[in-house]
């Protein structure tokens, strides 16, 4: 069995799901609600028509209260600098398919995988990086 089938498969049992979050991610452990728990379809495609197939995909509610939210797991094994561009097509595919805020989680587990640099996924422009969460987004009126 490879590791991403093993990671998929391990991650699907609620009680190591919970443990998982507990022992990595314990701030987020603490607004899940592990009672509601639905492993959803992963395959999407983009808008030109390419499949996107990401690891886990789970639909739940945040903890004491009635709203949804997704977690997208994504296991990496090997080193990869395309991983926050494809994080970010995850992310995207994800929110407009399920209308549901997503919290997005790459796991690094490989040798070598966690040693790839990955910088933050931005672009440099003369005036600004972009996106920059600081400022929001720059919105243009066309009444100045």
């Amino acid at each position: 069995m490879n590791h991403d089938a093993l990671f998929k498969m391990l991650l699907k049992t609620p009680t190591i799901l919970q443990g998982f979050f507990e022992a990595f991610l314990p701030d987020a452990e603490g607004f899940i609600d592990f009672g509601v728990l639905e492993f959803v379809d992963k395959e999407l495609f983009t808008s030109g028509r390419k499949r996107r197939t990401g690891d886990l995909l789970v639909k739940t509610r945040f903890r004491g209260e009635r709203t949804g939210f997704l977690i997208h797991l994504e296991h990496q094994a090997q080193p990869d600098t395309n991983l926050p561009r494809r994080m970010l097509e995850y992310f995207t595919l994800d929110w407009i398919e399920y209308d549901l805020p997503v919290y997005p989680i790459a796991v690094l587990t490989g040798r070598g995988a966690a040693a790839v640099h990955l910088s933050p996924l931005a672009v440099d422009f003369p005036n600004k990086k972009a996106p920059e969460p600081s400022r929001g987004f720059e919105i243009a009126a066309g009444n100045r």
